[in-house]
């Protein structure tokens, strides 16, 4: 049987990531809509999005890449998410 992104812990993960991310964010400031909370959205939903993708593409020399990619993206919601609380 195929193994399946949805089999992935590191999937489950970054969802738990993306949906706590969003529920932050609904508190965000209107005018933040389309700065700071679109930002944070977008890159959260990019992980799991690059994991499914990295699986799919399964090729042994691309498998680093799409972790180090979503490495990026989770250093980059962080780095937002301390800007916020420092603000």
């Amino acid at each position: 049987m195929k193994q399946s992104y949805r089999d992935l812990i590191a999937w489950h993960k970054a969802m738990e990531l993306v949906t706590e991310i969003y529920r932050v964010t609904q508190n965000f400031p209107k005018e933040e809509l389309f700065g700071l909370m679109s930002q944070l959205r977008r890159s959260a939903v990019s992980i799991p999005s690059n994991i499914a993708e990295g699986l799919r593409k399964i090729i042994k020399r691309r498998i680093p890449v799409i972790f180090r990619e979503c490495q990026r993206l989770t250093l980059r919601v962080r780095n937002a998410d301390i800007n916020c609380q420092q603000s």
